[in-house]
C-alpha cells in the first residue's frame, strides 16, 4: 500500500516534473511576437508658398529731344560772343536779339598786321516801337592783349618836349621847354616818348592838364593830381588826345537802326603815329575785337536784332 501510494505519488511527481519541463520549454522556445510598429506619419514639411515677386514698373524711355535750331542757334552764338543775347526768328530767319542796353564782344581775338584791311559788316533791325541806337566796331589791344586807350596811343604830332627840370614823386607841377602847342585841356602827358614812336601804346602817362603858363624858355604845366613817380630832367614828353572815344566805331557810330533789315559794312587799317579816327587802328594794336553797343541810352521799348556778322581780312 506504502509502495502504491509511493509509487503514485513518484507518477504524480514526475508528470508534474514533466510537465513543469514541458511548459518551461514551451514558454522558453516560443517566439516572442515582434513589438507592433508604430507607424509614424511623417509631418508633411510646411507648403512653401511661391512668393511671385512683383515686376518692377517698366522704366518709361526717356526719349533725349534734339536741340531746337532756335537753341543750337543760340549755343554757337554763346561761342563767339560775349554778352546777354537771345536767339529768335524774325522774318523767317533765325538771328540775334538783344532786349537791353549791354555790351557784346567777340571772345576771338584777331590779329593785325600793317597793310591789311579789316572789313566789319552786319545786318541790323529795329524791333521796338522807340528805335535802337547802336555803336559796331573794333576794341584795340596791344601784344600783352590788353586794351589800348585813347590816351595810350592818340599822338599829337609836334608836341614833344623835355623836362626842363626834374621833379619828384607828389609833383603837381612840371617845368617843360616851352612849346606853343602845349595848351590846357583833356589830354593826356606821356612820359618817356621815343622820337620813333616805339613806346607807342603808352601806358606811362598823366591825364589832364589844368593850366599852362609860359616862363621865358619855359612852360609850368598844372596837373590836377600829384604824381606818382620822379622823372629826371631831359625826360621826354608827349602830348595825347582822348579823341574818338573808348573804341573804334567803325562800321556803326551812333546811330538809329530802322525798322526793317539794313546792312552796314566799313573797314579800317592799322594807323601810323598820328593818324586818328574810326577807320584807323590805334598806333600798338596787336590785335582787335569786335564790339557791339545795342540799344544805347535806352530808356523806352528799344529791341535790336542782329544778323550776318562778319569780319574779314584783305589786303
Amino acid at each position: 500500500m506504502k509502495d502504491q501510494m509511493f509509487r503514485i505519488v513518484a507518477v504524480v511527481s514526475a508528470l508534474f516534473i514533466t510537465a513543469g519541463i514541458t511548459s518551461c520549454e514551451t514558454f522558453s522556445g516560443a517566439k516572442k511576437e515582434a513589438p507592433v510598429k508604430k507607424t509614424i506619419v511623417a509631418k508633411k514639411a510646411p507648403v512653401k508658398k511661391t512668393i511671385v515677386a512683383k515686376k518692377a514698373p517698366a522704366k518709361k524711355k526717356v526719349v533725349k529731344k534734339g536741340l531746337s535750331a532756335s537753341d543750337k542757334a543760340l549755343q554757337a552764338l554763346k561761342k563767339e560772343w560775349n554778352g546777354k543775347i537771345k536767339c529768335e526768328t524774325i522774318d523767317g530767319k533765325l538771328c540775334a536779339v538783344v532786349d537791353n542796353r549791354t555790351y557784346i564782344s567777340s571772345k576771338k581775338f584777331t590779329p593785325v598786321k600793317a597793310g591789311k584791311k579789316y572789313v566789319l559788316s552786319g545786318t541790323f533791325k529795329s524791333l521796338g516801337k522807340a528805335p535802337s541806337k547802336v555803336y559796331y566796331g573794333f576794341i584795340c589791344y596791344d601784344k600783352k592783349k590788353r586794351k589800348i586807350s585813347t590816351l595810350h596811343s592818340n599822338v599829337i604830332l609836334g608836341t614833344a618836349t623835355t623836362l626842363a627840370k626834374a621833379c619828384k614823386k607828389g609833383d603837381k607841377i612840371l617845368v617843360i621847354k616851352a612849346n606853343k602847342k602845349w595848351k590846357k585841356g583833356r589830354y593826356a602827358i606821356a612820359f618817356n616818348a621815343k622820337d620813333d614812336f616805339s613806346d607807342l601804346p603808352n601806358r606811362e602817362i598823366v591825364y589832364k592838364i589844368t593850366k599852362v603858363i609860359p616862363k621865358g624858355a619855359n612852360m609850368e604845366v598844372l596837373l590836377p593830381a600829384p604824381l606818382k613817380k620822379a622823372y629826371p630832367a631831359g625826360t621826354k614828353v608827349r602830348k595825347h588826345t582822348s579823341s574818338y572815344g573808348s573804341y573804334l566805331y567803325t562800321t556803326i557810330c551812333a546811330k538809329k537802326m530802322p525798322n526793317s533789315w539794313k546792312s552796314y559794312s566799313a573797314s579800317a587799317t592799322l594807323a601810323k603815329p598820328g593818324q586818328m579816327g574810326w577807320k584807323f587802328l590805334r598806333p600798338g594794336t596787336a590785335f582787335v575785337k569786335v564790339v557791339i553797343l545795342p540799344n544805347y541810352g535806352k530808356k523806352k521799348d528799344e529791341k535790336l536784332a542782329f544778323k550776318d556778322l562778319s569780319l574779314k581780312v584783305s589786303k
